[in-house]
């Protein structure tokens, strides 16, 4: 981070200072947001259905993506469909381990 202008456009442009703030701003609050649900997902349900949450992850991220106008591919759709496959079948009772 240090071997780019990084600091130099930080004491240089007052934009980049105020960008600077929202970004750790947005970083924090959802930081924080994503670990209180994370924590309350473990206390109401269990620990194995918390895991399998994160993997919805991809999904958000895609789904906010399309609503930015990127395309979805049928390679999308098929990861997505193993995604959710594998979240179904891990917090269903079809397969006891």
């Amino acid at each position: 981070l240090f071997s780019t202008d990084f600091v130099t456009k930080i004491q240089t442009n007052s934009a980049a200072t105020t960008s600077l703030s929202y970004i750790i701003l947005l970083a924090m609050v959802g930081t924080v947001a994503a670990s209180l649900v994370f924590y309350r997902l473990v206390q109401e349900t269990s620990p194995l259905f918390a895991a399998t949450v994160s993997y919805l992850m991809p999904l958000t991220a895609l789904f906010l993506g399309a609503l930015d106008g990127e395309p979805i591919t049928f390679f999308h759709l098929s990861g997505m469909t193993l995604i959710l496959g594998g979240v179904y079948i891990t917090n269903s009772k079809i397969i006891k381990v």
